[in-house]
């Protein structure tokens, strides 16, 4: 008799067996999925094994019958089934979760694999006219890069490239000269980009130099049936090119040359929620697996990947200067607490801001001004008792909107559970009249932008008095209003067009938007990172910072930032307005060896979560005292304490930190405490989160 080893998506690292009927005799494949009894409920498992002979721990056990092969032939090849059990050891999942992150929901709900032809369903991303453009001749630091990537594609021995090029060097031509050379050799690429805002405008550019039926997309904001589409077109070899969000490492092509990772540095590579993987990490793995070559690019590298460059183990290219020598923008830095008066005790924009955005609006430029906080008021208090307005559910303070993602209007909102109030007219606590609203978001700056705009002293002063067509057009960018695929189109077409002339939004305006009419940029609070109690704080400000400021001066115009802080001496905001990465990272690197943190480290971040705090302490306690006990001096461990986010849909949050010198070391930690967490059943979730970028 033959069985089948199965596992399942979900948080259990374990194999069940069940019995191979002779109807399916030699029609099972690893990676097959197939329907079974699970319990009291029929589900679909992945087979990853065939046995003739159950093992012992399968004894005295009722052994199940497989109902249904659902896949004829596997969905994921060989390669991507192991790289499904890197991730699975490596992001401390289980293979049942690795292996359904590897597939899309719509590819998930085939009945059927084989490969048919794409429907004629038109694609917003691919259906738009546009014409083809011959490459640019590259400048003498883009053919340098290129010289020294060209000939390594050739090559079967996988190479990882640091493109470290400042905002507007050309780092996106030497992508597509490089994917270019991997079409000729016969092989796909793959590109990753960090927004899904940006993929418009990377597709955009792409059909500008490939054919269309070449490329292929994916990303959440694809319908279900546009996803399945474009990963058959992969699969079967159609589409060379693949372009989308994290998710996209996954892209099932057959002949990998090449895997892009542009913006390497952005914290939206990292998956948070199992399996916990980063998207960078697992490209690499892939490549090596595959025989293929990464290409790393970014103004800001994570300090982890410009280490690795620096120590040879990534090959470090650098494109120094902008396109056609253009100077990066001038930067102001703003003491804010200078700003504040009694009767303006909390100023929106400072004087010198407003004057250059009133210059630029003159001149007929753009402004994009940058604010990393969504909403109106960003904290509701009462002045007489101190009491906040927090989430019900989480420990967090409301946030105050004019008009809510679902649009509610006069809401306060959770922007963790997403639960919507009604906005109290007294203090819930004491029952003073008087709330005081604190913070701004960016729906604030938005209407505040508008009115200085129609005020008749400051309408007067621009060309042609207070007419109507003076009056700048000011739009916003956040997670609230671009709802949709179309939204972010929608917004870009506005911003490339002119007819957005002030832009107010969170970091989706941060990152690789190329508009050579924006000549000046307005970061309104440039040290709200530095408040958050995480190590890479003082990194995320430095990247967030230059990246915005990179928007600015792309055109033959030339271009201003003004950065407005209440930290005007922080060596991040200090080297980030002199542009100078390496300075900064010299820096950081300093410290992060002295606290012994990544790049010198490995971490492993426990998150205890459930609805009894006293047990969520014992359960943390115990778990930090088997560790410690087992691996000794080994491992230093951070903790257990509350996390600074205590509560979250109603569930409590402990957590520790392990540092390791390597993997190993956290393999062994997590190892030593499944008995404690199988002792406690269901009644609490334990993640375990490898390298971290969040400790929230």
């Amino acid at each position: 008799m033959s069985y089948a080893e199965i596992v399942f998506p979900i948080p259990l690292d374990k194999r069940f067996h069940y019995h191979i009927p002779d109807t399916m005799s030699g029609q099972i494949r690893i990676g097959s999925r197939v329907e079974v009894d699970f319990g009291p409920r029929t589900t679909i498992g992945y087979c990853i094994g065939i046995v003739d002979n159950l093992p012992a721990e399968s004894s005295g056990y009722r052994i199940r019958d497989i109902k249904r092969i659902i896949d004829e032939t596997p969905l994921l090849n060989d390669k991507m089934f192991e790289l499904c059990r890197w991730i699975s050891e490596y992001y401390f999942c289980s293979l049942g979760q690795a292996l359904e992150s590897a597939l899309p929901s719509g590819v998930r709900r085939i009945r059927k694999t084989q490969i048919t032809r794409q429907s004629k369903t038109k694609d917003p991303f691919l259906s738009d006219e546009v014409a083809l453009v011959k490459p640019y001749t590259p400048n003498q630091a883009q053919a340098k890069a290129l010289e020294t990537i060209l000939p390594v594609l050739e090559s079967d021995t996988s190479r990882v490239f640091l493109l470290y090029g400042i905002t507007g060097s050309g780092k996106t031509e030497v992508y597509l000269q490089s994917i270019h050379r991997t079409l000729e050799l016969g092989k796909q690429s793959i590109v990753l980009v960090p927004e899904i805002a940006l993929t418009p405008q990377t597709i955009f550019r792409f059909r500008q130099r490939f054919s269309t039926d070449k490329i292929a997309v994916l990303h959440s904001h694809l319908t279900e049936k546009e996803r399945t589409e474009h990963w058959k077109r992969i699969r079967s070899g159609q589409a060379k090119i693949v372009i989308g969000a994290r998710s996209a490492v996954f892209a099932p092509t057959s002949n990998l040359g090449l895997i892009v990772i542009d913006e390497e540095h952005e914290t939206t590579y990292k998956q948070q929620n199992a399996p916990m993987y980063h998207a960078r990490e697992v490209a690499i793995r892939r490549a090596e697996t595959e025989n293929a070559h990464v290409i790393l690019g970014s103004a800001t590298p994570s300090l982890e990947s410009y280490y690795h460059a620096m120590s040879g183990k990534y090959t470090l290219i650098k494109l120094p200067e902008r396109i056609e020598q253009r100077p990066l923008p001038t930067v102001d830095i703003v003491d804010m607490s200078k700003e504040m008066n009694p009767k303006n005790p909390m100023p929106i924009l400072s004087k010198r801001l407003e004057v250059l955005l009133r210059h630029a609006v003159k001149e007929g430029n753009q402004v994009l001004l940058f604010l990393n906080r969504r909403g109106f008021i960003t904290m509701v208090t009462c002045p007489r008792c101190r009491f906040i307005v927090r989430c019900k559910r989480c420990a967090v303070g409301l946030t105050y909107h004019k008009q809510t993602s679902k649009g509610h209007e006069n809401k306060l909102f959770c922007h963790y559970c997403g639960k919507e109030y009604d906005m109290p007219t007294v203090c819930p606590d004491c029952g003073y009249p008087k709330l005081r609203n604190t913070g701004t978001g960016t729906e604030k700056v938005e209407e505040h932008i508008k009115k200085i705009f129609t005020i008749p002293d400051y309408v007067k002063n621009l060309p042609g008095g207070p007419a109507d067509e003076t009056t700048p057009t000011v739009s916003r960018m956040d997670s609230d209003i671009m709802r949709s695929r179309q939204s972010y189109r929608q917004a870009l077409y506005d911003l490339g067009t002119g007819e957005t002339d002030i832009m107010v939004g969170t970091q989706m305006i941060a990152k690789g938007l190329d508009l050579p009419n924006v000549t000046l940029i307005g970061i309104i609070s440039g040290d709200t990172m530095l408040y958050i109690k995480d190590f890479r704080s003082p990194e995320r400000t430095f990247q967030l910072i230059t990246q915005v400021a990179g928007r600015s001066g792309r055109g033959p115009k030339g271009g201003k930032v003004v950065i407005q802080t209440f930290n005007p001496e922080h060596y991040s905001i200090l080297t980030a307005a002199k542009h100078d990465f390496e300075e900064f990272a010299r820096k950081e690197l300093l410290y992060r060896k002295e606290l012994n943190y990544p790049p010198f480290s490995q971490l492993l971040r426990i998150l205890i979560e459930g609805v009894n705090q006293e047990m969520i302490a014992n359960l943390s306690g115990e778990i930090s005292r088997r560790i410690e006990s087992t691996l000794g001096p080994g491992v230093e461990i951070l903790g257990p304490a509350p996390a600074p986010l205590e509560r979250i849909r109603g569930r409590y949050r402990w957590h520790m930190i392990v540092k390791a010198s390597n993997f190993s070391l956290l393999k062994q930690a997590a190892d030593s405490v499944k008995d404690i967490i199988a002792r406690y059943g269901k009644a609490f979730l334990v993640t375990f989160d490898h390298d971290p970028i969040s400790l929230l």
